[in-house]
């Protein structure tokens, strides 16, 4: 084997002459008729899909061999590490074969053959786990797009990015048959080939008009309408008419096109894509995305989620070619070979969420580590805006796209019903067995027909059906499959062995017989997942059956005793669906809003790999025990118009009470009110006086009642026969005073002269000092004294002037203890009362004292941009204040209710945030040449007139050199209130507080977004200021040019490759020496401004433009002028530090020094032009050692002269 493949690379190198002589030539079509893949050198050829290489008894492969072929071109052309050990000689990227032929990538049987689905995933997952981007394509006919495509070709994945409709080589016959346009195919495959794209054919390799060899196309003869690839099995280069196989029975005839293109290394901190949030979920919004780079750690894939034959599918145009089933070991083995993680990838992420689509984003999650999260903090009905960013070592990516979803109250929830009887499992379902059944439309979205699901169970066993309509006729492998999460934690167990996964049970039509499958199932979605071997599950019946006219699925499942073990009352998640083998279609499928997750990946079993996205299924409990009735109600006249009733509660899980009444023996029962569980009081008020009433009670459960309680009876006083005297219901403070009123009825003409009473309360909470009698009805009786002992107090008056009138009869004051808690209560209640010697009775009624509590008010202060938490911020709350801790978080605790403000304040602490490039941001802003976002209007408005104009961008770009150091806004910090639904309308009115009118409970999340003024970029941080540098460049002093022995002129030259904005430099000279004279801007500087300031010998200069400078430029020039006198100090002008775009750029400062002296040059000198090479302009130097005639011209190549740029007379210098 060895000899044979270096007589091969012979063969090889043979042909590449031939390529080589071709590049030469102006146009494919001409000097020679085969053209050849660009730097067909760099092309490894392997014959790995050979009896030799077999490992484990299994072939590699023709896909794996492809792609390690593709692999090791990419890595010799572009000096990639795509292709695993041995990286060159004959064995060159066996490994990476044998990779690609794992279940984490093209999932290759042990025969050779794989499925065409996972070329594209197992090619660029491959990439990624090694750092790499590559991107493969299918190219179909201009027929189809992204909206008649068929389903077959939806499964590649989605449009633009799987597959792409450029394939104009494809023709239709009139007949409908297909074909493929040799002359356009080539002229196709010419474009991709000469810029190094690969092409990746399905071919026919025995001419039965099927595709079922893969092979790396290297050349093509167009004059001969052949093509030429890399044969796997006979490892030799072969050629082939250009025709598609379904036409023609041809041999090596092509099925499919596929094109393989590098893209280069990952993007390091690039964010998740195809973020996907699903609707309609019962009070949870489940989310998903796509890794930005793969997370894969090795763990097999396992199978298809839909129970079929080890098959391969055929690349036809819509064929799909099945082998038999053989449930043997080989089916259900794991693959033992693994791939290093790639060490670029996330190691997390955050998540993002917001109530509108351009509104302010909060995060509400951080550090997930999966590719998945389920956000339970909704409220129904309200649609929420979901964005994802991966976190890496280097730091937090950009947002993904964003999805919106909104949960329902009630949506994706099933409540089993109750089976009275078990239905008897047949696969027949008859309506009677399953008329306690919850029914459930589990139709696939998008199909047409009917499609129920029944859900019931009793206290053993779990019952399911499917009324299947869509399909009309049992065949083999005809399934209906039920995925679970018995624990409810959305995931399944994170290594085997595994109580969760998957049944099926489908069809056999070998036995006429239904059969059961077991899938235990662990790790997680989407790349971490392994499955066990298939397993017959005890405690499983089930039935299959189209008797009816169409398939009908039944099955049970014993909780105790099956894989699906679920406790009584209990709840656990499923997905399920029904699948129609013969037309490889799902026709139910519940959740239906999981489907979406192939948004994601085109894996069609991808939902049930996804626990996360499953219903729940809440298990039905038998009726409940009768409702239990009150007992030794009581009944008790307290006035002439009002009885007061209280009864026993004897159940423990009523709903309520309900009260009726009838007058008289002879009256109707008529109900006159309710009350809540466990209340067993109630106030019978309006009645007329001196007048019999009787009372029954009945508990109530939803719309169970109880038997009535006993009949009680009271009569009503008479009329001036009874004074009724209550307690204020009060509430207060701990630790404070309060003032309890003691209210009495209608008094007048009573001849009430004395009272005496005993009030006692629980010393915990209450203690009585005294009473006030100021302004109330005994205001005057001089005869009142008091005698407290413990929670009790004795009050006794006597006066000589009768009550008269209702109202306070007096007010007791009681101290409240300090310790006591909030909410905690004490009766008020009358030990005794009496007024004269018993006549008029007095009727006490009792009061409540509550201890007041105060609220807590808690939230987080951040910056806008960033999301770093901000300490030090003094936020006032009345007369309280609080200040923000390291992390951002305020606390008020224990505030009384009422009207408040909450303001936040800041001074200092903004660093070096501020900066000409902020300026540059704003002034690109002025003339319409970037937006920005209502944060950044705020940060950019220092003027504080409510609008952004080039004026702040000029006291932003003072303010960076000290020119002025305070804006006219006045302050350094502005804080805008998180939830404030910010936009580009509003920004100039948003509020700076939060109102509480009025503070009536605890208040968490009570955020705020801080600004500081002039930073436009957002770019503040408690730690470190500035960004990490994305690019690079260098600043230096140009030649000094002087005007005569005492004036120079100094460039500065900027030589950077990216976008230039802003900078800031600092200059020191010795002004004893050198005198500065001024700045002019450069030539190409027109679109910037520039001010400095100067300070003795210390010169700052900031300047920011609209336009981006990106080239050597001279950016400005300094005059200075030598000093008069003799001084000693050296003329010397230094560069000591750059910054330019916030530090985006890192800048190396060479040549900081010029020394400015009045010394003539020696001789002539003619200086090298700079730059060079230019566009449009250079600068061309000289000196002169004395007046002399110059002249000053250019020649071009040829030596014809262009243009003289001097002639005449100059002095020295």
């Amino acid at each position: 084997m060895k000899r044979k493949d270096i007589h091969y690379r012979s063969a090889r190198l043979f042909v590449l002459l031939a390529a080589t002589i071709l590049s030469l030539a102006t146009s494919y079509k001409a000097v020679f008729a085969v053209e050849y893949i660009k730097n067909y050198s760099n092309f490894p050829a392997f014959p790995y899909n050979t009896t030799s290489y077999k490992q484990d008894g299994a072939f590699v492969g023709c896909g794996p061999t492809t792609g390690a072929m593709i692999f090791g071109y990419f890595d010799h052309e572009h000096g990639s590490n795509l292709v695993a050990d041995p990286v060159s000689g004959v064995n060159e990227g066996l490994v990476t074969a044998w990779a690609l032929h794992s279940w984490q990538y093209m999932k290759t049987n042990s025969d050779g053959f794989g499925s065409v689905y996972d070329i594209e995933p197992g090619l660029e997952l491959y990439a990624l786990d090694r750092g790499y981007l590559v991107n493969a394509v299918v190219h179909v006919s201009p027929t189809y797009n992204a909206g008649n495509a068929p389903q077959w070709l939806r499964d590649y994945g989605s449009y633009g990015d799987s597959w792409i409709n450029d394939g104009d080589f494809w023709y239709q016959h009139s007949n409908g048959s297909w074909d493929i346009n040799a002359n356009t195919f080539c002229d196709f495959v010419h474009d991709q080939i000469s810029v190094g794209v690969t092409v990746f054919l399905t071919i026919d390799s025995d001419g039965d008009g099927y595709g079922d060899h893969w092979v790396p196309l290297v050349g093509i003869d167009k004059s001969a309408g052949r093509y030429y690839f890399y044969d796997t099995y006979s490892t030799t280069v072969r050629s082939a008419l250009i025709r598609y196989c379904g036409a023609v029975s041809q041999v090596n005839s092509i099925s499919f096109v596929r094109t393989v293109s590098y893209e280069g290394p990952v993007n390091q901190e690039a964010p998740p894509t195809n973020l996907v949030a699903l609707s309609n979920y019962k009070n949870s919004i489940p989310l998903a995305w796509k890794a930005p780079a793969s997370l894969m750690s090795g763990i097999d894939d396992g199978h298809s989620v839909i129970l079929q034959q080890n098959a391969f599918q055929a690349e036809s145009q819509d064929a799909q070619i099945p082998f038999p089933f053989e449930a043997e070991e080989k089916f259900m083995q794991k693959s033992s070979r693994s791939v290093t993680l790639n060490p670029l990838a996330p190691t997390g992420y955050n998540i993002y969420r917001s109530t509108s689509l351009n509104g302010s984003y909060s995060k509400i999650a951080s550090n997930i580590s999966r590719q998945y999260y389920r956000d339970n903090s909704v409220t129904a009905g309200q649609t929420y805006y979901y964005k994802v960013t991966a976190i890496y070592a280097s730091g937090e990516s950009d947002f993904s796209n964003a999805s919106s979803a909104q949960s329902s109250s009630s949506g994706y929830s099933i409540e089993s019903g109750w089976a009275a009887s078990a239905p008897t499992i047949d696969g027949q379902i008859n309506s009677s067995e399953w008329a306690d059944a919850e029914t459930v439309n589990i139709l696939y979205p998008g199909k047409s027909g009917t499609v129920t699901m029944y859900v019931m169970n009793n206290g053993s066993k779990l019952f399911l059906a499917v009324d299947d309509q869509r399909d009309t006729h049992v065949d083999d492998l005809d399934q209906f499959a039920i995925f679970f999460d018995k624990n409810l934690d959305r995931e399944f167990p994170s290594s085997d062995p595994s109580d969760e996964g998957n049944f099926w049970v489908a069809w056999d039509a070998a036995s006429s017989a239904s059969f059961t499958l077991f899938g235990p199932r662990y790790g997680y979605w989407p790349d971490h997942l392994g499955w066990e071997p298939l397993v017959v599950p005890s405690g499983v019946e089930h039935g299959m059956s189209s008797s009816s006219g169409n398939i009908q699925y039944e099955a049970s499942f014993d909780l105790t005793n099956s894989p699906l073990v679920v406790s009584a009352d209990g709840t656990f998640a499923m997905l399920v669906f029904t699948y129609d083998y013969t037309f490889v279609d799902f026709n139910g499928f519940w959740p239906q809003e999981s489907d979406r997750l192939r948004e994601i990946t085109s894996d069609i079993n991808v939902s049930g790999q996804a626990p996360f996205s499953y219903g729940d299924v809440h298990l039905a409990t038998p009726g409940p025990e009768p409702v239990t009735a009150p007992s030794n109600l009581v009944a008790t006249a307290i006035s002439t118009s009002q009885i007061n009733l209280n009864w026993q509660d004897n159940s423990n899980d009523e709903t309520g009470f309900r009260i009726e009444r009838r007058k008289g023996t002879t009256g109707s029962w008529t109900m006159i009110g309710s009350s809540s569980a466990n209340e067993t009081t109630f106030q019978s008020l309006g009645l007329e006086a001196n007048t019999t009433y009787y009372y029954r009670v009945y508990a109530y459960r939803n719309s169970d009642n109880s038997a009535y309680s006993n009949t009680a009876q009271a009569t009503t006083f008479s009329n001036g026969n009874a004074v009724t005297i209550s307690a204020s219901d009060v509430s207060g403070y701990a630790g404070l005073v309060v003032d309890v009123p003691i209210i009495v009825s209608d008094v007048t003409g009573l001849d009430i002269l004395s009272f005496t009473m005993t009030i006692a309360t629980s010393t915990d909470v209450l203690t009585p000092i005294g009473i006030i009698t100021t302004g109330t009805l005994i205001d005057g009786w001089g005869n009142v004294v008091t005698n407290t002992n413990g929670g009790q107090i004795l009050v006794s008056g006597a006066g000589t002037t009768p009550l008269s009138g209702s109202g306070t009869l007096l007010i007791i004051q009681f101290q409240v203890n300090a310790a006591a808690s909030a909410n905690q209560t004490t009766p008020i209640s009358f030990v005794n009362a009496m007024f004269n010697e018993g006549t008029p009775a007095a009727v006490s009624v009792d009061g409540v004292f509550t201890v007041a509590a105060g609220y807590d008010v808690s939230g987080t202060v951040e910056y806008f941009q960033n999301f770093h938490p901000i300490s030090g911020v003094s936020l006032s709350l009345g007369s309280e204040t609080a200040l923000t801790a390291n992390d951002g978080i305020f606390l008020f605790s224990t505030i009384s209710g009422g009207n408040y403000d909450l303001i936040p304040s800041k001074d200092g602490d903004f660093g070096n945030s501020i900066s000409a490039f902020d300026a540059s941001q704003v002034l690109r802003y002025s003339v319409g040449l970037t937006t920005l976002e209502p944060f950044q209007l705020i940060a950019a408005d220092v003027s504080g007139n409510g609008s952004v104009t080039s004026y702040d961008a000029s006291y932003i770009l003072r303010y960076t050199v000290g020119l002025v150091n305070s804006f006219p806004v006045g302050n350094n910090w502005c804080f805008v209130p998180a939830d404030f639904n910010i936009n580009s309308s509003n920004w100039n009115s948003a509020p700076d507080k939060i109102t509480y009118s009025p503070l009536n409970s605890n208040m968490s999340n009570q955020d705020f977004k801080g600004i500081i003024y002039g930073d436009v970029t957002g770019n503040w941080s408690p730690m470190t200021l500035g960004k990490n540098a994305t690019g690079a460049g260098a600043i230096s002093f140009g030649k000094a040019k002087s005007t005569d022995k005492k004036q120079f002129d100094i460039p500065v030259i900027a030589k950077i490759a990216d976008d230039l904005y802003s900078s800031k430099m600092s200059f020191h000279f010795n002004p004893q020496a050198v005198i500065f004279k001024g700045i002019t801007l450069g030539k190409a500087m027109k679109d910037f401004s520039l001010v400095h300031r100067l300070d003795h010998g210390n010169l700052q200069i900031a300047l920011a433009g609209t336009q981006p400078i990106n080239s050597e430029t001279e950016l400005f020039s300094l005059q200075f002028e030598l000093a008069d006198g003799e001084s000693s100090a050296p003329g010397v002008v230094e560069l000591s530090d750059v910054i330019v775009n916030e530090g985006q750029i890192a800048v190396d400062i060479s040549d900081r020094e010029v020394l400015l002296n009045s010394q003539l040059p020696k001789t002539h000198q003619l200086q090298q032009n700079y730059p060079n090479p230019f566009n449009p302009t250079t600068t061309i130097e000289y000196s002169l050692s004395a007046s002399a005639q110059v002249t000053l011209t250019i020649f071009d190549v040829s030596g014809k002269q262009v243009r003289q740029l001097v002639h005449g007379s100059q002095a020295a210098g």
